[in-house]
């Protein structure tokens, strides 16, 4: 049995579809990042980044990179209808765009949310989120357009991983604090709307709307 520590509203989401959606035998513990439970010593001494999803194998090893625990179940399960086989055609296809959704997507994301990393000086704040919020603004358009030439999903009409983080990540999109939203992005719009349509994906996907909402409300921790 697979262990996940996890909280709905944040990226853990994306490994927790892949068990879902993987149909495998695991079991969540929640971590409040509201209230830090991410910076204890007894999180910390499992991850010492400070940061979920933190995946337990059925081996005891640690794996802490939603990417890597999404990879790591397709290829340890055989997962085809997650991931094309590492000889398959389409495979190379994934790795590309689940690495721009990580890397890029995601990363310019990140720093809108928490422009004030970023910065010593408050003024800066709001300046480096209307720069970032354009950054983002074209990392979605470039997804968007892809979808909608050779969609629905990444892979064409093959579902995949991608769309499970992709419909974790546009989850996202807070207004006050995003310039963009779904409606403003058709083809990604349909995707995650064909995710949520899916059985096993579309609890766990109202799940993490819900704990979005809350964390917007409690404010996310620095």
């Amino acid at each position: 049995m697979y262990t996940l520590y996890h909280q709905d509203g944040t990226r853990s989401t994306a490994a927790l579809l892949a068990l879902e959606e993987g149909g495998l035998e695991y079991e969540v513990r929640q971590v409040d990042i509201s209230s830090g439970r991410h910076r204890d010593a007894e999180f910390l001494a499992l991850n010492p980044r400070g940061l979920i999803p933190v995946l337990i194998t059925e081996t005891g090893e640690v794996i802490g990179e939603t990417a890597a625990i999404m990879l790591y179940l397709a290829d340890r399960h055989r997962l085809t209808d997650l991931a094309p086989l590492p000889e398959e055609p389409g495979r190379g296809a994934l790795h590309d765009w689940l690495f721009y959704h990580v890397g890029e997507v995601q990363a310019t994301s990140k720093i809108v949310r928490y422009a004030h990393r970023y910065s010593t000086d408050p003024d800066d704040v709001p300046r480096i989120r209307t720069q970032m919020n354009r950054a983002l603004v074209e990392r979605w358009k470039i997804v968007d357009r892809h979808l909608a030439e050779h969609g629905p999903y990444h892979l064409g009409e093959r579902f995949s991983l991608v769309d499970l983080y992709l419909a974790t990540t546009a989850a996202w999109f807070t207004p006050g604090l995003h310039t963009l939203g779904l409606d403003s992005l058709p083809a990604v719009k349909r995707c995650c709307e064909l995710v949520a349509s899916r059985p096993r994906s579309g609890p766990v996907l109202a799940r993490h709307t819900q704990g979005m909402s809350e964390l917007n409300s409690h404010g996310f921790p620095d």
